[in-house]
């Protein structure tokens, strides 16, 4: 039921928001909403506020970091040569393996600070940037 009504919401945000400016105004009047009307869209659609996503915390950054195609594509490579140069050969050679884990590991670590702190900075802003609107009744 709630879905529904959502998705009503919606479909008339979107027509509401693709219209001329000149109809929107015609069909909102000049002067704004009535104290009534105002009332009564609280009613049927609740508060007109701007919903803020919660941050994410430490750890989706670091296992974004951790998964980037490009940590996927040398954890692959490593997968590979600890076949090849691990259970295959005679003598096993960990130094390419040692040098491709050390890459990962520089890599994630590189890419999860550089997130992090980029993302705290936005966070930082998004708190010193505040919406106002004006609004006529009646």
């Amino acid at each position: 039921m709630q879905e529904k009504k959502e998705e009503e919401i919606l479909k008339k945000y979107a027509k509401i928001c693709t219209e001329d400016v000149k109809d929107f105004i015609s069909r909102y009047d000049e002067n704004g909403l009535s104290s009534s009307k105002a009332a009564e869209n609280i009613r049927n659609y609740g508060i007109n506020s701007i919903k803020q996503a919660k941050p994410k915390k430490w750890y989706h950054f670091f296992f974004g970091s951790l998964f980037s195609t490009f940590n996927k594509i040398l954890i692959g490579i490593a997968i590979i040569l600890c076949y090849t140069d691990v259970i295959l050969a005679d003598t096993p050679n960990w130094a390419n393996i040692i040098v491709i884990s050390i890459l990962v590991i520089v890599s994630t670590l590189l890419e999860f600070f550089e997130e992090y702190h980029s993302n705290k900075a936005a966070e930082k802003l998004k708190e010193m940037v505040s919406a106002k609107s004006t609004v006529l009744r009646d």
